[in-house]
């Protein structure tokens, strides 16, 4: 009896977190989060490029794959990387002239406080 009670709480209490929503980080919009959420990158670096607050999420799963950087809207604005290396050629400056601010997110945890 003990052990079905137990077994009632343990789904109980598994069915109540998982409809629990997060929410973001202090600093981080709602755009930003919920692309974490749904792309579920191995990294999010915050960046300024161009006078603007950009995010580079490292979704690269294989040699041939692409890193895309997000504005803060969580439009893409370019792809990095592929099987060329040149990406989509969108953003080509921005290895020299964008300056790293900090990274947000790493390996399924919020740095971002």
């Amino acid at each position: 009896m003990k052990r079905a009670i137990y077994i009632c709480l343990l789904i109980g209490g598994l069915m109540m977190t998982s409809c629990y929503k997060a929410d973001s980080p202090v600093g981080i919009n709602n755009n930003i989060f919920n692309l974490v959420l749904e792309l579920e990158p191995a990294s999010v670096d915050e960046y300024l490029y161009n006078s603007q607050t950009v995010f580079l999420f490292d979704t690269w799963s294989g040699p041939d794959d692409f890193t895309y950087l997000y504005s803060d809207k969580g439009k893409v604005m370019a792809a990095f990387g592929g099987f060329s290396g040149n990406g989509d050629g969108r953003c080509a400056d921005f290895a020299e002239t964008a300056t790293f601010i900090r990274t947000i997110y790493l390996k399924g945890r919020w740095l971002a406080k």
